[in-house]
């Protein structure tokens, strides 16, 4: 089983917005768009580790009435699908049930519907879903949680619940059923329980005598005191004798894991729940009619945390395998473009937030949209001619363009696109070194890899709510640039915050001279800059350009 659709309704910054899962989604958008508050209220949908709704998770924005609900749709196989009760199967293995946390309607008795209802065919019944305790019977598979900030104490401590505590209590279990040398312990307990009892000190102290003094106490009473010492259960032996370390190999030393750095022992916390879902008991049902599901959703917040980039590599496919499984599902909250990157061969995977004013609103693509985005991009084949002008090609250019460097745009609140690598690198030195002012702090300049795929960015950032703005060279409109540049302006959108062309190209509006080759322009103009052979007329000028296409207002 997995999820094939999230409706959140009234809840904290999200009025109503539905988001469409995949094995592996990741949430993606500037800081404080909302991405907690979704992994929040699917917390609250499972109430995992006790969380629950509270007064603060209605929103401070105005609705459209006084309810508040998340509504998750699931897919299941076969199998699971044939267990399903009759009245909430909706086609296609489907299921949906919806959680109140506050609403004025009233079930059959009259109460208010508070807890999860399932539909039966387009309505949404007032029985609750499987009656009481549906989530806590399995019926909708366990969320796997994993935060922002972690100790990691809290997960390998034996004295109280923890991942490390459940997987030993859940391996020494399984193992000292049938285990010898278990066996031979408990009897040596049972010997050592029968004759320590009577043995007795130097100075003739013993439990045997202990006991007989305190049931000398309680003649009258017709009753006998007794003491035994407890064999070892494999409870005890997890809570009170186990101690772990982690041997560094460097070294050459057993050390605390709390020594270690935050890397990894937040790879440690992650390792720790992931083997939890591996070695959970799986109780067979009662009979094949029995709905029980196999499904754990892991919900990682900021996966890249204190991990180096080759780690967050490795992390990333590590969880991208994990979804693979008919069971597993991952959901991640990122603000790393590694991540972002190692994921733009699949583009339905980006859920992209975006603050609209106070309200939090998704943008996604899935095949449909994608696949119109990429005929919108063949438009250009007409001008130039390809012999790569397949769907596919197009698609493949994304993968190549979009590296973790440019994926940062995913993060910014409005993105300035210009055609290559010279005006960015310019552009990038001026504003860190405030040489110009911008009146945009989360910004990203994105180096547009050439006029011909200016258009392609453009089609892309009109599906993801992605705001941007576009300098370009017209290229005195010589040859097919005419062309060319009336596909860019013909590709703005209701994300497009404007356009600006550069008579001829970028160093005759600079008023320097060409480099000899191509590949030497960026060095070039930074060069000509630094020793003051740009005049500073050129500099205002090019920033009250890229302010008027970029200065736009955007909440």
């Amino acid at each position: 089983m997995k999820i094939k659709n999230i409706i959140i309704h009234n809840f904290r910054s999200i009025k109503e917005e539905s988001i469409r899962m995949e094995d592996y989604s990741l949430l993606v958008g500037p800081n404080n768009c909302g991405k907690s508050n979704i992994i929040d209220a699917i917390r609250i949908f499972y109430e995992k580790d006790g969380f629950k709704y509270g007064e603060a998770d209605w929103p401070k924005l105005e609705t459209d009435d006084e309810e508040s609900w998340i509504e998750i749709e699931f897919t299941t196989t076969d199998e699971e699908y044939a267990s399903l009760r009759l009245e909430y199967k909706l086609g296609n293995n489907t299921f949906k049930v919806r959680r109140y946390f506050k609403t004025e309607k009233k079930d059959k008795l009259g109460k208010p519907l508070k807890g999860i209802y399932g539909y039966e065919g387009s309505e949404l019944s007032k029985n609750l879903f499987y009656g009481p305790g549906n989530i806590q019977s399995g019926k909708l598979g366990n969320v796997v949680y994993i935060p922002a900030i972690s100790k990691l104490d809290e997960h390998v401590k034996l004295s109280g619940p923890s991942a490390l505590r459940d997987l030993l209590a859940h391996v020494m279990g399984k193992v000292l059923e049938k285990s010898e040398a278990y066996t031979l312990l408990q009897e040596a307990f049972s010997d050592f329980n029968r004759t320590f009892q009577t043995e007795r000190s130097t100075d003739d102290v013993s439990l045997e005598a202990l006991k007989g003094d305190i049931n000398n106490e309680l003649l009258e009473w017709e009753s006998e005191f007794l003491i035994k010492v407890n064999s070892l259960s494999p409870q005890d032996i997890t809570k009170h004798l186990i101690k772990h370390e982690i041997l560094d190999k460097v070294l050459g030393k057993e050390m605390p894991s709390s020594s270690f750095g935050q890397g990894f022992q937040r790879h440690l916390i992650f390792a720790l729940i992931k083997l939890t879902a591996k070695y959970k008991d799986i109780k067979a049902p009662k009979d094949k009619k029995d709905f029980t599901p196999a499904f754990n959703l892991i919900l990682y917040e900021e996966p890249e945390a204190f991990l180096h980039p080759p780690q967050q590599t490795a992390l990333n496919d590590n969880l991208d395998r994990i979804s693979d499984a008919d069971d597993q599902q991952v959901l991640v909250s990122t603000h790393s473009g590694l991540f972002v990157g190692r994921n733009t061969d699949n583009l339905i995977r980006l859920v992209k937030v975006q603050k609209d004013g106070p309200k939090t609103k998704i943008y996604q693509i899935d095949e449909l949209k994608l696949e119109s985005i990429l005929y919108d991009n063949k438009k250009i084949h007409k001008i130039l001619g390809s012999q790569f002008n397949t769907l596919e090609s197009e698609s493949l250019r994304y993968f190549l363009w979009l590296n973790s460097e440019r994926c940062s745009l995913f993060f910014a609140k409005k993105v300035l696109i210009v055609e290559g690598l010279t005006e960015k690198t310019l552009l990038e030195y001026l504003i860190k070194n405030k040489l110009i002012t911008i009146p945009e702090r989360q910004i990203h300049i994105l180096d547009g890899f050439g006029k011909y795929n200016i258009h392609r960015f453009m089609n892309l950032f009109e599906k993801f709510g992605i705001f941007h703005g576009v300098i370009l060279d017209d290229d005195e409109n010589k040859n097919k640039h005419k062309e060319l540049n009336e596909l860019v302006t013909s590709s703005q959108n209701a994300f497009t915050l404007g356009v600006n062309i550069i008579q001829a190209d970028f160093e005759d509006f600079l008023g320097i001279e060409k480099p000899a080759e191509n590949h030497l322009k960026p060095l070039n103009a930074l060069y000509r800059y630094i020793h003051g052979e740009i005049n500073k007329s050129k500099i205002r000028n090019l920033e009250e350009r890229v302010c008027s296409v970029i200065s736009s207002k955007v909440s």
